[in-house]
């Protein structure tokens, strides 16, 4: 509820899953999801997501649902949740710089500026072996279309 209005009607995982909104999306998850500018580029029939020169192919699921509506390419929000970021190499990573990091018992909580954007990004401490996270150190995002929510200019998501 917002305003006196409510925004989405389910379950505690189903609003996680699929939240109706940015403001859905960011009350439920700790620590809440992160937000990037977008754009969601139709090319040959197919969508695609692009922040800065990362380009994130979405699933047939996705695709689905963006060809029944019809949706046409646009500045989009996209929305990835901390524990759905990896760390990688390679073309299709994103750029961020560590700012603090937080060990939090069995993972370690990154604080990271990625194109001008605040980024959490949960690392299970099994994956630490010989990682640093000092401040300043620079990192590559990674994420699958599978796990990132896309809002309109509006705030509203396109699954809905």
């Amino acid at each position: 509820m917002k305003d006196g209005f409510i925004q989405q009607i389910g379950t505690p995982r189903e609003s996680f899953d699929h939240p109706a909104d940015l403001f859905v999306a960011s009350l439920i998850g700790t620590p809440q999801m992160n937000f990037f500018d977008a754009k969601l580029l139709k090319e040959g029939g197919k969508y695609n997501v692009t922040v800065g020169d990362v380009k994130v192919a979405l699933p047939e699921s996705k695709q689905k649902v963006l060809v029944e509506k019809n949706v046409n390419a646009q500045d989009i929000t996209l929305g990835v949740r901390p524990s759905h970021i990896t760390l990688g190499e390679g073309a299709n990573t994103l750029s961020a710089m560590v700012d603090v990091s937080e060990m939090m018992g069995i993972e370690v909580h990154l604080h990271d500026n990625a194109r001008g954007r605040d980024v959490v990004v949960i690392v299970p401490t099994m994956d630490l072996s010989s990682v640093n996270f000092a401040a300043g150190t620079t990192l590559h995002l990674h994420f699958d279309g599978n796990v990132c929510h896309h809002f309109d200019s509006e705030g509203k998501n396109f699954e809905f």
